[in-house]
């Protein structure tokens, strides 16, 4: 552990070149290379605990976040508020905040986005939506843009749109519809557009687009 910082206090460095060149304060970094981009890290109040956690993270100045597992939040940069427990959890995120990502890859390739719950193996993974709720494996495998959506199931979630619920529902096509329910098996399956719909069973509402 090391760091070539003048200025910084009351931090725990842990493991190989853990916090190396760190010049925040209150930090507890514990892993090999965990914070060790080599780049002047000014973030405060971090917990990264685990191998090379949020060790790519170039001129960080973010603060208030906890990573666990293998490269967890390993690019984080004016992140704050953060919860990322799992290997490569949160693994691209650069500048989300107050995002609770649990479990194997959740949220890995989505940079940014705020104020999102992603719980499961691989949940949300590229979703850069604001206020999204994500549980279950690979719940909102195709999601990447939209707010205020609950997708609770393995994948399903749409492409886009707001305000949007999937319960145990694999639609991974909806581009642009918002508000709307769909709860069950293949329920509402081609909506791409449509809006203010409520399927409700298996193969509900299936061909509507």
């Amino acid at each position: 552990a090391s760091s070539t910082s003048t200025d910084s206090c009351a931090n725990i460095f842990l493991g190989c070149r853990a916090g190396c060149s760190a010049d925040g304060s209150y930090n507890i970094f514990m892993g090999h290379l965990a914070a060790s981009s080599g780049v002047g890290y000014t973030g405060s109040n971090n917990i990264f605990l685990g191998r090379e956690v949020a060790s790519c993270a170039v001129g960080n100045d973010g603060s208030n976040n906890i990573a666990m597992g293998y490269r967890a939040a390993y690019g984080i940069t004016s992140g704050d508020d953060n919860l990322l427990l799992g290997t490569y959890s949160g693994y691209c995120l650069t500048s989300g905040l107050r995002n609770i990502n649990l479990g194997y890859s959740a949220g890995c390739r989505a940079e940014t986005g705020n104020d999102n719950v992603k719980i499961g193996n691989l949940a949300g993974r590229c979703s850069e939506g604001n206020e999204n709720v994500f549980i279950g494996y690979n719940a909102g495998t195709a999601h990447t843009t939209g707010d205020a959506n609950v997708v609770i199931g393995d994948g399903g979630g749409g492409v886009a749109g707001s305000r949007n619920v999937y319960i145990n529902n694999n639609n991974t096509v909806n581009l642009n519809g918002d508000n709307n329910f769909f709860l069950g098996t293949n329920a509402g399956l081609c909506n791409t557009d449509g809006d203010h719909n409520n399927y409700i069973g298996r193969d509900a509402g299936k061909c509507n687009t």
